[in-house]
């Protein structure tokens, strides 16, 4: 079954693929291979996520480096106990939760998700989670830059100082 405004060829290899999962805007995210379909005459960008880098508890899709894309994703793969430190970035956040429970808290609130919930995270807000389920927790995690900045509060040393990155021309100078 072909469905409409979308071409034969793209149809077909979602058929051979046969791993749809979730769609979301002009983005189709798969276990296997995330697609852009983008205007006509461009073509189609798939990029295996077994060929991105792997980190931690997650694969790293960057958007700067696929097309100059303005988002990048953490598809996240974390086992039961894994959690994160706490971290905020200077752009927002949306978690999508795929398959097991996990808990967040963001600015000192906490939250249980599971499968099928979403979190919006706002800009500058701080947050961890941590999979509290007895199997893995998938989500994918949409940041809306081109690129990862984040700063881990946890740790003694931060390597790239977020709140340098973030300051604009008429922040410099201010103490």
């Amino acid at each position: 079954m072909i469905e409409s405004g979308v071409s034969p060829g793209v149809a077909q290899t979602r058929l051979q693929c046969n791993v749809l999962t979730r769609r979301y805007s002009n983005t189709i995210f798969t276990s296997r291979y995330i697609y852009f379909l983008v205007r006509k005459g461009i073509p189609m960008h798939a990029i295996a996520q077994s060929d991105l880098p792997f980190r931690g508890m997650s694969f790293e899709f960057v958007g700067a480096d696929h097309g100059a894309v303005q988002v990048s994703v953490y598809l996240v793969e974390a086992p039961s106990g894994r959690k994160t430190s706490r971290h905020r970035h200077p752009y927002d956040e949306v978690a999508f939760v795929q398959e097991g429970r996990g808990r967040w808290t963001v600015d000192g609130e906490e939250q249980e998700l599971s499968r099928g919930d979403i979190l919006v995270i706002k800009a500058g807000q701080v947050h961890e989670f941590v999979n509290i389920g007895p199997g893995p927790l998938i989500q994918f995690d949409l940041h809306l830059n081109g690129r990862f900045i984040q700063e881990d509060l946890d740790s003694v040393q931060t390597p790239t100082s977020w709140s340098r990155l973030c300051k604009t021309p008429s922040s410099q100078g201010r103490s």
